[in-house]
């Protein structure tokens, strides 16, 4: 059985973020939370202002000020460059089914993306190309809420249990951004 990315972040997140009251972890169904995340645009949920759906967010103080996407497979700069522009934009996290249903994000977040690199062939250039990728999107911000950009290559195990090892750079970034 492969790993699952989405399942593996989503515990190892909430195990060591989430200290309530300080720190809330807020997951998607994919990363084993109970409820989809939705970023809006205005404090009033609706489908015109919605442009995004993360798989998972940290509040600090009860304002979100992490937002981590995953993406299993395909990944492309278009789709890494896609979460960007739909994230950037939004000020209200909601998530129905936790204490406090809207969260306003910090105009300073942190985005980290997290990309599968399992389906990648050996002599691939994608990692220097996924350098190349955060480099430039840092020489960017900040653009709307997002001051911090991280992008994670980890290689899904292709069988379990998992050696969380690979995820220590990810974690240590969460653990600095958070202080």
């Amino acid at each position: 059985m492969r790993e699952k990315i989405h399942r593996t972040l989503g515990l190892l997140v909430s195990s060591l973020f989430h200290v309530p009251p300080n720190f809330h972890v807020i997951s998607a169904p994919e990363c084993g939370g109970s409820h989809r995340l939705q970023l809006f645009t205005t404090p009033y949920k609706s489908r015109s202002t919605s442009y995004c759906w993360p798989d998972l967010a940290i509040s600090q103080g009860g304002e979100i000020r992490l937002i981590l996407e995953i993406e299993e497979a395909a990944v492309t700069p278009a789709k890494i460059g896609s979460k960007l522009l739909p994230v950037s934009p939004s000020r209200y996290l909601c998530c129905e089914g936790t204490d406090q249903n809207q969260f306003p994000i910090s105009s300073g977040i942190t985005l980290i993306q997290v990309v599968n690199i399992a389906s990648l062939k050996p002599a691939t250039r994608k990692m220097v190309q996924y350098e190349n990728l955060e480099a430039d999107i840092r020489r960017l911000l900040p653009i709307g809420c997002v001051a911090q950009y991280f992008l994670f290559p980890i290689l899904a195990a292709n069988a379990l249990p998992v050696e969380t090892e690979k995820y220590n750079n990810l974690l240590n970034a969460i653990d600095r951004i958070l202080v």
